[in-house]
């Protein structure tokens, strides 16, 4: 949960040298991120640790009294911040990738008959994740970091509002675009987002705002990718349903235009 990452972030910071600095080549990156967590492993297995994350917060034996289902736990999470810091686009690539798939598979049974998987669909909704959700994010969140170095709520709240404001729904836009384009449904385009992008935006704010703002205020910049992909299996099932909802047909008859049912 976005409590347990942040938590897990002040936690971890508490414990001493455990912020990864600024790094100019990969090399280095992924020397300071095995040094941040040979430091995070360190502080969570010695004992009285108390909750951060996922050192199994209750008795007396920190990450050690849980056992190896928490090991392995630790293990996977602290690979994962090694990938994030040494490769942070092609991991959240992939990282949104996979979500974008399980995300559809999951709307595809939950929405729909629920019988026969559409494999082409899945893999286009795949390919959007991984080559266009993934590297947008990342390349927009760190241009909000340089355009919002005011810190605290109100930085917060200004990153806030430019991210729903102006990002979102041009990201969705061209997100619905991108779709229709690789599954040749261009012709119907336009209608689809007369049709569907408003309510589409809508519910991204619902879902997001709140997220996000927790988001901005309280998880390092590193990390609120990760983060996001908290929420975005949740987003990922609506958007996809959202996405293939049909669109009507319009159907020009002389000089009269009339619209009737369609597939999508």
């Amino acid at each position: 949960s976005i409590s347990n990452l942040a938590a897990s972030s002040s936690s971890s910071s508490s414990r001493g040298s455990l912020n990864v600095r600024k790094s100019t080549t990969n090399n280095e990156a992924s020397k300071d991120a095995q040094i941040w967590i040979d430091s995070w492993k360190t502080g969570g297995g010695g004992g009285g640790s108390s909750g951060g994350g996922f050192g199994g917060g209750g008795g007396g034996g920190g990450g050690g009294g849980g056992g190896n289902g928490s090991s392995k736990a630790t293990s996977m999470w602290a690979m994962y911040l090694l990938l994030l810091e040494s490769n942070p686009l092609a991991t959240k690539m992939w990282t949104s990738g996979a979500l974008n798939a399980f995300g559809d598979l999951l709307a595809q049974f939950l929405f729909e008959d629920g019988k026969s998987v559409d494999v082409k669909r899945t893999l286009t909704f795949t390919f959007l994740g991984a080559f266009l959700v993934g590297p947008a994010l990342h390349f927009w969140y760190g241009i909000l970091g340089k355009i919002v170095t005011v810190g605290g709520s109100l930085g917060a709240g200004v990153r806030l509002g430019l991210d729903q404001l102006a990002f979102a729904p041009v990201f969705l836009a061209t997100f619905l675009s991108a779709l229709f384009a690789i599954e040749g449904n261009t012709d119907k385009l336009p209608n689809k987002l007369k049709q569907d992008l408003f309510p589409t935006v809508v519910a991204n704010w619902k879902i997001w705002v709140p997220f996000q703002f927790l988001n901005f205020r309280f998880v390092p910049a590193n990390l609120q990718v990760g983060a996001a992909n908290v929420i975005a299996l949740a987003w990922n099932v609506y958007l996809s349903w959202a996405s293939h909802k049909k669109v009507p047909e319009v159907v020009i008859e002389g000089k009269n235009t009339k619209k009737k049912g369609g597939k999508r």
